[in-house]
């Protein structure tokens, strides 16, 4: 792969990678200005996590980079992000901490995966398209300069579907393991996409249904093994060795999903926040468009096989994320490897056109894509005069009020400490189990929203009034939460 990538840039179809090389460097240079930034106002429907997950993902790796401590139970943020602490590490570890690094080296992971995996002609066409429609959506852009594993993780899946695609006439059984291999890598990013390992046995069992033939049966075959062997690969080493951990995280999870809470009125109110709405709206129309498209080339099997074989992966994408229509809690995080399986199957659509002779075609898809490059350069230019810089603000407050032995402890307390290296701690209710919160971890600080929501009331339901423990109180707000910083007593430390 990588010798056509260089190929590219010598022959006659070099216009288009160095096009393609250009579009990605305009990509990273419009991340620039946000990497210090506050995440949008607009990211905050229903979560404050664009805001405190940065911090609760990576709180465990940077106190042991600066402390060489780990505590498995000091949060549930490794477990749930194994691999991204991992990957995380030796940046940490080499270039030090903060969050501009954190941040950059998120922008810069998409944006290597996107040059390295759009090498070919027809590839090419599609991240022309997928870069301009899908990365610059709003929600996308914004998540690609957070430090958090959703992006991690969904562009993974963008890449197995590239590789599948590109092995796929090679050999028999090595697409399928490489495609189970790289989806596994995205749940191990982050175990919440563990549901994408159903994408190979759908895509399996379409082909089976177009084409009952022995080789299609012994490839459904095949993916039902190799998913059953992955499943109990993931029980048997991440859950069960850690039980009690992850029964402490289910105590602390919040119902999302139940069948029972499923009605139209909610999956319809999700659709028209989330997909209908009027930074969505244009996005939606092209993508239902593409996705029939999609469809009626896959019927009737007329088209290179590679291009059939992207649409299959896509569609399978689009199908196991759809269960998140009928979530009562919906976070625009939730919805990141939504939007880009939606964007995925839009540009292999678009892409595909572009790369045809037919005047027709192309006008069209340059038409859609120019449209898709105006509404998403209008929405960047809101979020650009928009910025706002509180976390900086406290980053640059505690990097001046604490010492490298200092404890602070909080949900927002990670978020807040990229710039120091003392000891920082998420509290929350259902995951302390047994511990006294004072005794066990000496905090210095505590960093609490005003009304104790974000630690679902930790201090008052063990009975600790902050306001007798701490000398001083500060208050920021943040977004749309009010967050105090407590000092606490020397005596009580």
């Amino acid at each position: 792969m990588i010798r056509e990538m260089m190929s590219y840039f010598k022959n006659k179809k070099g216009l288009l990678g160095s096009l393609y090389a250009i579009i990605l460097i305009g990509y990273i240079i419009s991340q620039l200005p946000f990497l210090n930034a506050d995440a949008d106002l607009i990211m905050a429907t229903g979560s404050r996590g664009s805001w405190t997950d940065e911090g609760l993902n990576t709180c465990q790796i940077r106190n042991f980079v600066n402390h060489g401590h780990f505590n498995l139970l000091d949060s549930d943020n490794f477990l749930k992000t194994p691999f991204f602490s991992l990957f995380l590490f030796p940046f940490f570890k080499l270039f030090g901490i903060s969050m501009l690094r954190a941040r950059l080296i998120t922008v810069l992971f998409c944006a290597t995966l996107l040059l390295m995996f759009f090498i070919r002609k027809i590839t090419l066409f599609i991240g022309v398209v997928f870069v301009v429609t899908t990365m610059m959506l709003f929600p996308i852009h914004q998540y690609s300069h957070l430090c958090l594993a959703e992006m991690y993780s969904s562009i993974l899946i963008v890449v197995s579907a590239l590789v599948y695609s590109f092995y796929f006439r090679e050999n028999r059984y090595l697409p399928l393991v490489l495609l189970f291999a790289l989806l596994s890598l995205s749940v191990l990013f982050k175990i919440q996409f563990i549901y994408v390992l159903a994408i190979p046995l759908l895509i399996k069992m379409a082909d089976y249904i177009l084409d009952r033939s022995i080789a299609n049966r012994n490839q459904l075959i095949a993916a039902c093994i190799i998913l059953i062997c992955v499943v109990f690969g993931i029980v048997f080493i991440l859950y069960m060795p850690f039980k009690e951990a992850w029964l402490q995280i289910a105590k602390q999870q919040s119902g999302t999903f139940s069948l029972e809470t499923i009605t139209v009125d909610l999956i319809w109110e999700n659709l028209k926040l989330n997909f209908l709405s009027k930074r969505y709206l244009m996005f939606t129309v092209f993508f239902v468009f593409s996705f029939f498209i999609a469809i009626k080339h896959i019927v009737s099997k007329q088209h290179p096989k590679e291009y059939l074989t992207l649409l299959m992966v896509s569609v399978s994408w689009i199908i196991v994320e759809l269960h998140k229509l009928g979530f009562t809690y919906l976070p625009i995080r939730y919805l990141i490897s939504f939007y880009l399986s939606m964007g995925f199957l839009m540009s292999v659509v678009m892409g595909y056109y572009l790369s045809q002779a037919k005047f027709l075609h192309r006008s069209i898809a340059i038409s859609c894509l120019l449209a898709m490059f105006l509404m998403n350069s209008y929405f960047y230019k809101q979020a650009f005069f928009s910025r706002s810089y509180t976390v900086q603000k406290m980053n640059s407050y505690f990097q001046k009020l604490t010492s490298e032995k200092d404890v602070v402890i909080g949900p927002w307390a990670p978020s807040f400490t990229w710039e120091t290296k003392c000891f920082s701690y998420p509290i929350w209710a259902n995951f302390l189990g047994d511990r006294d919160i004072i005794k066990y971890y000496r905090p210095d600080f505590i960093v609490s929203e005003y009304n104790q929501k974000d630690s679902g009331f930790a201090y008052k339901k063990n009975d600790i009034n902050l306001d007798d423990l701490c000398d001083s109180l500060t208050q920021a707000k943040v977004a749309f939460w009010k967050v105090n910083v407590y000092l606490v007593k020397k005596q009580i430390r």
